[in-house]
């Protein structure tokens, strides 16, 4: 069912692709807000409506099998991504222990000299 599936995933997105290529472009921006519908030749509604009907219709088709298709994987995998959440708990068991076996106790930050002459002359400006 997977494989049947992504062959015809495969199919709808070479003639989504083949469909929006074939598909003609506006003349100018007028015609993007509606404008120069009665000049084309068939009309307002154009011969293009039957491309961009089928084009809405493979999008669907596209994305229903795109839905589809991640969940059967996650299905079988428990990841879509695919055992990285195995690999990503091995390194961050690996990354705690390193943390704890080896690591230095912490220490202060040095002072800073001109940090605590700042406020003194601050206060004898002051006064």
């Amino acid at each position: 069912m997977e494989t049947f599936l992504t062959v015809i995933h495969w199919l709808v997105a070479a003639c989504l692709v083949v469909l929006v290529l074939i598909q003609t472009g506006s003349a100018d921006m007028g015609t993007a807000f509606g404008g120069g519908g009665s000049s084309s030749l068939m009309g307002a509604g154009g011969g293009e409506s039957f491309k961009k009907k089928l084009t809405a219709g493979f999008a669907v088709v596209f994305f229903i099998t795109s839905f589809t298709l991640s969940y059967f994987i996650k299905s079988t995998t428990g990841s879509v991504i695919g055992g990285e959440d195995e690999k990503a708990a091995e390194v961050q068991a690996a990354t705690a222990a390193e943390k704890t076996a080896g690591a230095p106790a912490a220490t202060p930050p040095a002072a800073d000299p001109a940090a605590s002459e700042k406020p003194a002359a601050a206060e004898e400006a002051a006064q």
